[in-house]
Formats: structure tokens, sequence, C-alpha cells
């Protein structure tokens, strides 16, 4: 039996102890392909190794932990993973999960540094260079256009969920600088300070950028 609240993290601890509901959590004959973990924090939880933070009380995360108090594996989790996926828990509620701290400047650093105010310049810029994360065709996703040093342009496909630190990563790939420089977006322009946010985040859904350097 499922526990009174979707929110009884004690509850879900439990009922994964007990081994939960075998519920679409294998794939066609044979056993789970992929393992995941979901780490519980005391104010919220990880999905996977890598995935962004998610608060407990957030509307969007309410269904996901009703399944896990039900016993099931979300069905977010078993869109993503049509072959099968064996769920476990690691409980850190001890913990509370506190984000790294934001980089303390704005301007990335290109192929050099520049010094005492001399503006840097721009390296050949190769819009195929690669450096964007692969697709998740499951999750929401965006169009950025970018405008980079030279005027050149480009348009990337990006998964909001993804973080300003990944635009940053093809844009020194695609257009490097020698020297620093910023990205800024919106009217009137402002930069992207915290490379943290996820592209949802920073409010860059269909957003245009410049890259510009400092």
């Amino acid at each position: 039996m499922a526990v009174e609240h979707p929110d009884d993290i004690d509850g879900i601890v439990e009922k994964a102890k007990q081994g939960g509901r075998d519920h679409a959590s294998q794939g066609k004959g044979g056993p789970p392909k992929t393992e995941l973990k979901i780490t519980l924090y005391s104010n919220g939880f990880i999905v996977g190794e890598n995935g962004p933070f998610r608060q407990y009380d957030a509307p969007e995360n309410k269904q996901f932990m009703k399944e896990l108090n039900e016993g099931y594996v979300p069905q977010e989790i078993r869109g993503q993973y049509k072959e099968g996926v064996s769920v476990g828990l690691e409980d850190r509620r001890k913990d509370e999960y506190i984000p790294p701290p934001p980089p303390k400047y704005v301007a990335y650093s290109g192929a050099g540094v520049s010094m005492g105010g001399v503006q840097g310049q721009g390296l050949s810029v190769d819009k195929s260079a690669g450096g964007l994360p692969p697709i998740d065709e499951s999750k929401p996703k965006t169009t950025i256009q970018i405008r980079f040093h030279n005027g050149e342009k480009a348009s990337i496909t990006i998964n909001t969920d993804r973080r300003v630190s990944d635009i940053h990563e093809y844009i020194m790939n695609a257009a490097p600088v020698d020297g620093d420089y910023q990205l800024v977006f919106g009217f009137p322009p402002k930069p992207l300070s915290d490379p943290s946010k996820t592209i949802e985040e920073a409010g860059l859904k269909s957003a245009s950028i410049t890259q510009k350097i400092v």
C-alpha cells in the first residue's frame, strides 16, 4: 500500500528497501540494461550522476515523487530508458544539498589573458567545431541564435535543463579569442553572469546571444 502523502520521503525509502514494485522497470526479454541512482537530500534530490538538483515541493516534481511513493519507477524515467532501467536510492537526507558557487567573474578566458585593459582579438571561427552536449529528445529543448565576435552567426539546439556553461564550451571551441569575452543577450544587452544556471533559469529560450570581446 502507498503511504498517505506523496512527499513522505521515509515511506519512499522504506519501499525502496522492500524492492518497490516490478512495474515497467525491465526491458523485454531480460533484466534492466541501465542502472540509475536517485540521491535524496534533506532539501531535494538528484536523478543520475549529473542531473540538476530538484526540490521536493516543486510542482513539476510532485508526480515524480508520488510514483516513487507508490513503489513504481517514475514514468519520466521509464520514458527515457526504453530497454529497461534499474533504479536505486541513495539516502543522504542528513545532508543539505548546496550548489557550487558561481565563478567570481563574468568574462571567460580564451586562448590568452588580456592584461592592462588591452583588448583581446578574435581568432578564426569554426561553427562545426563541436562542444555542445547531445540532445535528449525526451526533454524540452530550444533553439538559440549566436552572433560570434566577428559577426558570423550560428543557430544551436540545446535542452533547456543544460547550463549556460555548455554554451560557453561550444563558443570556446567554435570562436576562441586571444583574451577574454562576455556573452550578452536581451535589450538592453545584459551579460550572462552565472554559468551554473540552466538555459531555462537564465531566460534563454529562443534567445539571441552575442559574443563580445572585452
